[in-house]
């Protein structure tokens, strides 16, 4: 893990060996933890939280927006927007009894007044590659030329914490401060211009209602399951595809990846069939 101050000049390395050094001068979007600047590492692609979309290197695809809330993601946060009423009236009775200083700077609603105020925009994942790049200077801005960035989309409405690359590079999995939805990113680069890229969101994976911060995540070699820990203490494990798609039987209960199932294949009933001459074959070999 690596890590360097929020709002900073920071400096990656490329993977393979000491080649040299580059610099990603723009900064990255702070996160509260546990991991200060998350950034994902693959086998070339490095992924780092941007500080801000730019819409002129914005790739095709990404997240549009996180899904509604359920009715329990509701109620919780009504509670805590009722917590936070009754806190600010019990401050407020308590400046005019002249127990606290009416110039006195509200703790809690600081941060989220510089939030507001902030250009920042929370959530924006720019990949660029580490061989390209080389030694030198990545700047992502509307007057640069997004030199050595192969991708830069939204994948989340909030500040992104972990982040994590599938074996092979071409998967991309996101989690926010909040720890309620995991994204899961195709991302398909293009020779020209991360603008020309395509980032499919292939899967929106729920763990829960109750807020959580993300401690790690990992691939399996086969890209068929991702495992994220969280500090609660808790693993959770999602069965999917590396091509998206409903996992089921047949993409599971294989030893290898199976193909996605074509049109052909469905109309034609040749998943059925093959079911039913298994169940055959294992009823006269028993």
């Amino acid at each position: 893990t690596c890590g360097w101050p929020a709002n900073q000049k920071c400096t990656g390395e490329p993977s393979e060996s000491v080649i040299g050094f580059f610099l990603l001068s723009q900064g990255c979007f702070p996160c509260p933890g546990p991991s200060l600047n998350p950034i994902a590492m693959g086998g070339r692609w490095l992924a780092y939280a941007e500080n801000k979309l730019i819409r002129c290197h914005q790739s095709r695809g990404g997240a549009c927006g996180d899904n509604a809330q359920s009715y329990t993601a509701t109620v919780i946060n009504a509670a805590k927007t009722l917590k936070t009423g009754l806190t600010m009236v019990g401050k407020v009775v308590t400046q005019l009894a002249g127990t606290i200083p009416a110039g006195a700077v509200d703790e809690e609603s600081a941060p989220h007044t510089t939030a507001r105020r902030s250009p920042h925009c929370p959530g924006v994942v720019t990949i660029i590659d580490t061989h390209s790049v080389g030694e030198g200077q990545v700047l992502v801005s509307e007057d640069s030329d997004g030199e050595g960035v192969v991708a830069h989309f939204p994948a989340h409405d909030k500040p992104i914490s972990c982040m994590q690359f599938n074996p092979s590079g071409m998967l991309l999995v996101t989690a926010d401060t909040l720890g309620h939805d995991f994204h899961v990113f195709q991302i398909l680069t293009h020779p020209w211009a991360s603008s020309q890229s395509a980032v499919h969101h292939l899967y929106t994976l729920h763990r829960g209602e109750t807020e959580a911060k993300v401690q790690d995540m990992c691939f399996t070699q086969d890209s068929r399951w991702v495992a994220i820990s969280t500090l609660r203490g808790t693993t959770h494990v999602f069965p999917i595809n590396p091509y998206g798609g409903a996992p089921c039987a047949r993409t599971h209960m294989s030893p290898r990846v199976v193909n996605r199932m074509s049109r052909f294949q469905k109309s034609a009933g040749l998943e059925e069939i093959e079911q039913e001459l298994n169940r055959a074959a294992a009823i006269g070999g028993g």
